[in-house]
Formats: C-alpha cells, sequence, structure tokens
C-alpha cells in the first residue's frame, strides 16, 4: 500500500512535474544529516513521517453485492488513511533549491486529486479518489524546528503534503439470499391463519448469469401486483398467496414474456 503509494508520487514528480532521473534523484528516506552528506547531485526527498485514520471521513457504510449464483455479500467500506510526508530539494546551490522546490509546489497545488492515470498498484482503478492537500497551514507540523532536530540536520523549507488512501480491510460476510418470506396473520375468532409471502428474484440476460437487467418491469398476472428491477437487476414482491402464477416480464425493447412461477419456489429469478 504505501510502496504503491510511493511509486505513484514518484510518477507524478517524473511526469507530471518533469524531473529528468538522469539529472535529479527521487528519495523517500529521512533526511537526516548523514544521508544529505551522502548526496553528490540534486535530489527530492518525499520523507514519510506521519499517518492518521483521517476521521471526517470515515464511514460505517456496508455495500451488498450479488455474485448472481443466489450469493450475496457484504462488504464494509474502505478506512481512509492521511499519509503526510515533507518534500525537500537538496542541490549544493541555494537558489537551485528554491527554483526546483518552487516547481514541484505549483505541480502538486495543480493536482488536488491524484490523476489516475499515474496510479499503481492497490491505487490503479480505485473506486475512491485520492485526494491529496498541498501545503495548507492547518495541516502543518507542529515545529519544523523540532522536526529538523530530530533528523540532527540544519532548518530548511518543505512542502507538507497529505495523500488520503482507501484501505480495504477485507471486511465482509457471505451468505445465501433469502428469495422467500412468509407471513401468517391470525383474525380474532378464526382458527386458520392467512399467509402472504414476499418473495424476491433477479432479472438476467440468458446465459450470462452477470448481467443483470435493470428498469425490468415483472408483474403477476391477473393480480395487479407489480415491481421494478433495480439497479441490480432486483426486484421483490408482496402479499402474495401461496400457489401457482404467471409473471408477465416486459423489458424495454423486447417483447414481453409469460413466466410460470410456483410460490413458495427455490428461486424467482428469471432469464430474459
Amino acid at each position: 500500500m504505501i510502496n504503491d503509494l510511493n511509486e505513484t508520487l514518484k510518477q507524478l514528480m517524473i511526469n507530471q512535474a518533469g524531473l529528468d532521473q538522469s539529472q535529479i534523484s527521487i528519495s523517500f528516506a529521512a533526511p537526516s544529516k548523514e544521508w544529505a552528506s551522502h548526496q553528490s547531485r540534486p535530489v527530492v526527498d518525499l520523507y514519510l513521517y506521519d499517518i492518521k485514520e483521517n476521521h471526517d471521513l470515515r464511514g460505517f457504510d456496508w455495500t451488498v453485492s450479488n455474485d448472481g449464483k443466489g450469493v450475496a455479500t457484504k462488504k464494509k467500506a474502505p478506512t481512509r488513511l492521511d499519509l503526510t510526508y515533507a518534500i525537500t530539494v537538496w542541490t549544493k546551490e541555494v537558489e537551485d533549491e528554491h527554483s526546483l522546490l518552487g516547481r514541484i509546489l505549483i505541480t502538486l497545488m495543480k493536482y488536488p486529486v491524484l490523476p489516475p492515470e499515474i496510479c499503481c498498484g492497490s491505487l490503479k482503478n480505485s473506486e475512491f479518489p485520492i485526494h491529496v492537500s498541498t501545503a495548507q497551514p492547518d495541516d502543518s507540523m507542529k515545529s519544523i524546528t523540532d522536526f529538523w532536530n530530530a533528523l540532527g540536520n540544519n532548518l530548511k523549507p518543505l512542502i507538507n503534503y497529505i495523500v488520503t488512501i482507501p484501505v480495504d480491510l477485507g471486511i465482509a460476510f457471505s451468505a445465501p439470499l433469502v428469495a422467500t418470506r412468509t407471513l401468517e396473520f391470525h383474525q380474532t375468532g378464526r382458527e386458520e391463519a392467512e399467509d402472504w409471502v414476499q418473495i424476491g428474484g433477479a432479472v438476467r440476460k440468458k446465459g450470462k448469469a452477470g448481467a443483470v437487467m435493470a428498469g425490468v418491469s415483472v408483474s403477476v398476472k391477473d393480480s395487479g401486483l407489480t415491481a421494478v428491477t433495480d439497479e441490480s437487476g432486483n426486484y421483490k414482491l408482496s402479499k402474495i398467496r401461496k400457489g401457482n402464477y404467471i409473471f408477465e416480464v416486459t423489458a424495454s425493447g423486447r417483447t414481453a414474456r409469460e413466466i410460470e412461477i410456483t410460490v413458495p419456489g427455490n428461486t424467482y429469478d428469471i432469464e430474459l
């Protein structure tokens, strides 16, 4: 995860800031006095010095997906972490340092969200945008003097750079979908209970288990009961009595179909 972010930031320096690696090195080392003494050419150093959970983006939501084979998976939303870098430039001449530092600062401020095309490894194709914060007053370290003293080095300008990344903790639960629910109603003075059944199913393209169909009308013939499939291709029908029915299924651009369904049954999935 951290290595993937480091590689992403390296690509940002190369592709967006235009750093030529044949002339300028990119490092992620702690910029101690000893480290600095061994640098023989210009270096841009991105030192990761802090990691915290972003409480403002803490979510308690769960997403539910259907594998198309009767199993639903409930997954916890990713945790968001703030990774904070101290970005410094190391050159022989202070003019060169300030020139390169300014160039990098402008590049970082141009991209409040990391470009998806440079994201590497686990960050590639992330469903969440990767936001950054560059040189903001509220994000500054408490004491820049203490920072440099801890590294045993002299005071010098740095860019405080925070990257917020999603981290999948892999917390998920899978279980068979509940397709039938039966409710019993007892009326005063009557011994027999009245059963109402709620059913749920999905509409998919024939022969393609994962090709769900949204916006499909599913009606129980001669009953007045109708449902429309949601974005996941699922539908629900309530207050159905036990028995055999004809379902009328209508999708845009397709000929309506009639399908025999027994309630209760093992499945109410429909293929078109």
